[in-house]
């Protein structure tokens, strides 16, 4: 009789901690699926970032571009206006 009161203490001490890693388990894949979910709004958060930088950078560089552009414009009409001053200035 003592034997089997000892075999059935074992097997409620293995069912213990089978029922204990169960647990565990559960609270583990509970802590991924919340770790995956903020992981995927990073994601999507820096993927508006980047999106947003894109813009940015893309306006950026259009003005710049027109700028650019603007400045040499300006500066070949004073290339033509002293051009012409300067042949104008000559014939006086």
């Amino acid at each position: 009789m003592y034997k089997v009161g000892e075999n059935t203490e074992a097997v409620n001490n293995c069912l213990k901690i089978s029922e204990d890693d169960r647990e565990d388990a559960r609270r583990t894949l509970e802590k991924l699926h919340h770790q995956g979910e903020q992981i995927t709004r990073t994601h999507m958060m820096n993927a508006d970032i980047e999106k947003d930088l894109s813009q940015s950078i893309g306006t950026y560089v259009g003005r710049t571009q027109i700028g650019h552009l603007q400045a040499q414009e300006i500066q070949r009409r004073n290339l033509t206006w002293t051009s012409t001053s300067s042949t104008t200035m000559q014939r006086f």
